[in-house]
């Protein structure tokens, strides 16, 4: 192959929304398989009937939480790619930081967004490594409203993952 077939391959997988939107529905199938694994576990916490396994299960969790905050973030850069018409933009596709640009699609509530910023934590590196790379970046934030903290999750959180990754899947179905 010549490398002018893979140059307008490439070209062509980045300007197609199909490409991130069906790469995001994988994403988030992977994330919901592994939810399977840790959810039971999880109901065991407030019995205190652990075991071993249920231990690995949760601990599983913010590698659950990083492949769902990729599933947003390549559903969020399809929606930039549709209302562009054109590739990704550079800077977007540079970066793990698209909850900011999500609002020029639809509006948001202040719960939503406290999700993504979540969820996006753990991509840049919650769901990665150990420590993020600034120490300032370890220290917990309070979350508003909900007495957790930043970049915590309540088995609650997974039905606003559902419901607005269903609100985002669909309008990039209809566009």
């Amino acid at each position: 192959m010549n490398d002018s077939f893979w140059s307008d391959y490439f070209d062509e997988l980045r300007s197609s929304p199909n490409s991130w939107f069906s790469w995001s529905a994988r994403l988030k199938r992977a994330a919901d398989i592994l939810w399977i694994s840790i959810c039971p576990s999880l109901s065991k916490i407030p019995q205190k009937d652990l075991i071993i396994k249920d231990f690995y299960n949760i601990e599983l969790m913010p590698i659950y939480l990083m492949l769902t905050g990729l599933s947003f973030e390549l559903l969020i850069k399809a929606m930039d790619i549709q209302r562009n018409k054109s590739k990704v933009k550079k800077e977007l596709l540079n970066t793990h930081g698209v909850t900011s640009i999500v609002s020029e699609f639809i509006p948001l509530s202040i719960e939503e967004r406290e999700l993504l910023n979540r969820l996006e934590l753990h991509v840049v590196w919650g769901g990665r490594y150990p420590i993020p790379k600034k120490k300032e970046n370890f220290i917990p934030v309070e979350v508003r409203k909900k007495g957790g903290v930043f970049p915590g999750f309540s088995v609650k959180d997974k039905n606003a993952i559902e419901k607005l990754y269903t609100k985002l899947y669909n309008l990039v179905g209809k566009q």
